[in-house]
């Protein structure tokens, strides 16, 4: 079985749903129950069957559940002011079935407000291809807006109901009750809609109802071009309203990815597969997930931006500068589901690609690099070559970052741990094979582990559709102890420091810089992450505010690159940071006692291990003019993408306006220290690790 287990109550990054694999009952469907049969059945069969001349069973539908995604809808009875839309993905792996589904709320459609032609009423109100599909062409996997996002369905248990032979003509004789039945029951969880202008929500942890389903199979309409169902949903025995499910691709979820390359790179190109046969993409890679990837190869020669070198660093904020700027106007990630991964030349050191977390918003663009590369023996033969030199690799290492932009993190931090399988860093993939007898990158496998593959197809949309959730949605980091399997190691074997330089106390919108220090206090060598830093993902932090409310604060880029070492007695890791804003917000929103907690965690021969400390922090109220000009200029969400950015922004024009004026007109506040040396700071950080 899979492992989903997702964070629960008091977590910080919220509670993810994710259905388990279900015994597959579609060998052995149930008999259906004495009270469905009609006690004089097998007469009126037999009478029927003499009348007209045909076996009874030669007519009766089947009920054929197939693998991939169906087209749903939802339509309460009245009185209503919504209807429902949305898709439902039966995914069959052995012998179990694992369904989960996702809805998106619409208002009762009103004919006059639209002009009357199927193609303009279909783009303005989705639902009406549920309404009307004589008017439709073939149907395909719906995109639905994101603000129109409603809950999440997780299949928990179904069955499927035959008949004995006797009974299986039953319909025609107006008798409903002895048709094969599929029967589904729901736990739906109802989305938590984010404030307007974003789309970074939640879902709560519990579900909101449980929900059943019975479905009748059905000729398909036109626009349906396999299994059709038709029924009713009910909550509590109460017939809720008319539910219908059309089958209409064996993918689960589609989605496009454009490939846009600066001039003087090279985009990551097929490469022959393993077995032989044909050729590996990035299309194929993702046909094994189930989804139906679009490859555009778009923009081939994008101008460098003036007075940039493409072969050396430019800072965070030119990075990110370029890519908003590079991102079509004419993308509506409402109607479509596109990733852009960027191709930059740069040069050996720059970790071969990462992502930011939000660039208009989240995970919208990826970076990979080409003339990066290999350094170190464990690379065998592509040591010291860079990416474009070595096809399989670059590939490999392209697609771990669009595995980023669809919500995946690194697996040294998951269950199973580093394994040769696309999320898995490129340092841990050459440890791999290294240490399994193969060679880097003639064994690289171009495909994703069970693990990912299961988010990728079950997740909720709003997790893995570009534009919506942030990068770390759906990942168990910050898990209750009671439900936290994890070795944390004693400060006596590893601890984890974290110095402040006894500050305890903070101004309400003053960044926090903080050192952590990772020692081995024992006698033994001990394998770690080689990197602490929090693009590196295995560090992470949560601020438990005076309310005792959870906000973790996920990198704003993150790196394909991070691996384990060994650190002998006495050696320690170290890394400096500055705790102020992340993508869920500022760390000290308000006043009083808050509790930053730290934990670096990783997988090592398929345990889980960790370190965590923490420390208290008080932030002051604001007694003075000042102190309240201070927090409102600098609790601005500009000023925090800037100081994450470690550079000013050419876009971020209020964020640099709000941080110039705090230092000119109150550069003797206690907030401006830090503020001040960051800024300083600024002019060299033309690096980017």
């Amino acid at each position: 079985m899979v492992s989903v287990k997702i964070s629960k109550s008091g977590s910080g990054f919220g509670y993810i749903p994710h259905p388990d694999p279900l015994p597959d009952p579609t060998s052995l469907p149930y008999l259906a129950p004495e009270s469905d049969i009609i006690p004089d059945f097998p007469d009126r069969i037999e009478k029927y069957e003499r009348f007209s001349g045909e076996a009874y069973s030669t007519i009766m539908p089947a009920i054929n559940l197939k693998q991939g995604c169906y087209r749903i809808s939802f339509t309460p009875n009245s009185p209503s002011l919504s209807t429902y839309s949305g898709t439902m993905r039966v995914d069959k792996t052995d012998n179990t079935i694992t369904i989960s589904g996702d809805l998106y709320s619409f208002p009762l459609f009103i004919l006059e407000a639209f002009p009357f032609s199927a193609k303009s009423i279909a783009t303005a109100y989705p639902p009406i291809l549920e309404i009307l599909p004589r008017f439709c062409k073939k149907l395909e996997i719906p995109v639905y807006p994101r603000n129109n996002y409603y809950s999440y369905l997780q299949v928990t248990s179904f069955r499927i109901f035959k008949f004995p032979e006797f009974s299986r003509k039953l319909f025609r004789f107006g008798f409903q009750l002895a048709y094969p039945r599929l029967e589904l029951i729901i736990d739906e969880w109802v989305y938590n809609k984010p404030a307007a202008g974003s789309f970074n929500g939640s879902f709560n942890n519990t579900a909101t109802r449980t929900i059943e389903i019975k479905l009748y199979p059905k000729n398909p309409p036109n626009g349906y071009s396999g299994s059709y169902f038709e029924g009713s949903l009910y909550e509590n025995g109460v017939n809720k309203g008319t539910f219908k499910m059309g089958w209409v691709s064996t993918f689960f979820r589609k989605a496009t990815l454009e490939i846009d390359t600066l001039v003087g790179s090279v985009a990551p190109q097929p490469v022959p597969s393993a077995t032989g046969v044909g050729n590996e993409d990035f299309r194929t890679i993702y046909e094994d997930v189930g989804w139906d990837l679009k490859v555009l190869y778009n923009d081939t020669d994008l101008p460098v931006p003036a007075g940039l070198d493409p072969t050396t660093r430019w800072t965070r904020a030119e990075y990110q500068d370029f890519m908003a700027n590079n991102i079509s106007s004419t993308t509506d990630l409402d109607k479509e589901w596109r990733l852009y991964l960027f191709v930059m030349p740069a040069s050996m050191g720059f970790g071969r690609g990462w992502m930011f977390d939000r660039i208009n918003v989240h995970r919208e663009g990826v970076v990979t690099f080409s003339d990066d590369g290999y350094q170190g023996t464990e690379y065998d033969t592509a040591n010291g070559q860079t990416q474009r030199n070595v096809p399989r690799a670059y590939l490999r290492s392209a697609a771990h970052e669009t595995g980023h932009g669809f919500a995946q993190i690194h697996q040294s931090s998951e269950a199973g741990g580093s394994d040769n399988s696309i999320m898995t860093t490129t340092p841990d993939v050459a440890d791999e094979l290294q240490a399994a007898g193969q060679t880097f990158p003639d064994d690289i496998q171009l495909g994703f582990n069970d693990h990912v593959k299961h988010h990728l197809i079950h997740s909720p949309d709003p997790v893995v559709r570009p534009g919506a959730m942030d990068a770390y949605t759906g990942h168990d980091i910050f898990a209750p102890e009671s439900d936290d399997p994890r070795y944390f190691f004693s400060e006596r074997e590893l601890e984890l420091k974290i110095n402040i330089e006894n500050k305890k106390r903070l101004k309400l919108g003053e960044p926090f810089p903080i050192e952590l220090e990772l020692v081995n206090n024992s006698n033994e060598t001990k394998i770690v992450p080689d990197n602490i830093s929090l693009e590196y993902q295995f560090t992470h932090i949560q601020i438990v505010d005076p309310d005792g409310n959870s906000k973790p604060m996920p990198p704003f880029l993150i790196y394909d690159s991070g691996s384990l070492k060994k650190i002998k007695p006495s050696e320690k890791l170290t890394t400096e940071m500055v705790i102020f804003w992340g993508s869920r917000g500022f760390a000290f929103e308000k006043p009083g006692k808050h509790n930053v907690q730290v934990r670096i965690l990783w997988v090592h021969d398929c345990i889980l291990f960790g370190v965590k400390s923490n420390i208290e922090i008080w932030v002051d109220y604001p007694t003075s003019d000042d102190d309240n000009v201070m927090a409102s200029l600098l609790l601005n969400e500009e000023v925090g993408m800037t100081l994450c950015l470690n550079s000013f922004s050419t876009r971020l024009k209020h964020g640099k306006a709000c941080v110039e004026k705090a230092l000119d007109k109150y550069s003797n506040h206690e907030a401006c220290k830090c503020l001040k040396i960051i800024v300083e700071n600024f002019e060299q950080s033309k690096k980017c690790n």
